[in-house]
């Protein structure tokens, strides 16, 4: 009976985590197609076409308290999203963790912890996006990312930071 009820809570966690209605493979997409509830937090232009609009998460889905607290980040080269990275910091769960695993598959970790308490780094594809996470503690508290690329644009991305670095020089 204990199994069923915690089967049960997690179909209902789970599902509170999808009802933010972010596209996650909207990739392509021009800044101007994202529907912001609020002004976003910052936006970053750079000399080699790219920004980045950094955001919280309630400005695109008001509706999941689940996720807020999340800080998104939207990676667009010439006008089209190529990544998507939603960061979590000093919470004691793994919502980002939740969310990766109900959209893109579950990933291997060690048996020895539980989902709350599991640290590390797992990379992961399906047919159109890389997906990346990471789960990190640290003195003052601990960190979870999650980071959707799309398969289409990772040549795009890397010649994007090839250009980055021969400027540096």
């Amino acid at each position: 009976m204990k199994f069923l009820s915690c089967i049960f809570l997690f179909i209902i966690f789970s599902q509170n985590v999808l009802a933010c209605n972010i596209n996650f493979r909207n990739f392509g997409s021009s800044p101007d197609s994202i529907k912001l509830q609020t002004p976003p937090t910052m936006k970053i232009n750079d000399p080699f076409n790219g920004l980045i609009i950094i955001t919280p998460i309630s400005t695109l889905c008001p509706q999941n308290r689940e996720l807020f607290e999340t800080v998104v980040s939207l990676f667009y080269i010439n006008n089209e999203l190529v990544e998507i990275k939603l960061e979590r910091s000093n919470k004691n769960d793994r919502v980002l963790m939740e969310l990766g695993i109900a959209r893109y598959g579950d990933f291997k970790r060690s048996l020895a912890f539980d989902r709350k308490n599991w640290q590390g780094f797992n990379k992961w594809e399906n047919n159109n996006e890389v997906i990346n996470y990471l789960a990190t503690s640290y003195r003052e508290g601990n960190s979870e990312k999650l980071i959707i690329t799309s398969k289409k644009y990772v040549n795009k991305i890397s010649e994007y930071f090839q250009k980055m670095e021969r400027w540096k020089k």
